[in-house]
């Protein structure tokens, strides 16, 4: 599926670099929805514990997370019943 071409977006060139998170924790107050990404580190092997480094933290008004999930579920596409991508 082809999906339109996003609007330019201006980053500051301090701010340019991506960064990776490989887990996600979500919660909301009144008025936003907050996204917390981290990265998950190896278990220590002193504390057996694994530490998760956050990455950023987004808050989001409710009123856009509807427009948001619509734009995510496009982006993803079809999944097959495995959970990976559909190959067609």
């Amino acid at each position: 599926m082809d999906l339109p071409e996003p609007d330019p977006l201006f980053v500051p060139p301090d701010d340019a670099s991506s960064l990776y998170a490989n887990t996600v924790e979500v919660w909301s107050t009144h008025h936003d929805v907050v996204v917390d990404l981290h990265t998950l580190g190896p278990v220590d092997p002193e504390e057996g514990l694994r530490v998760a480094t956050g990455i950023a933290r987004v808050r989001l008004p409710r009123t856009i997370i509807m427009d948001m999930l619509v734009d995510l579920n496009r982006a993803l596409g079809p999944l097959d019943p495995s959970g990976g991508a559909d190959a067609a």
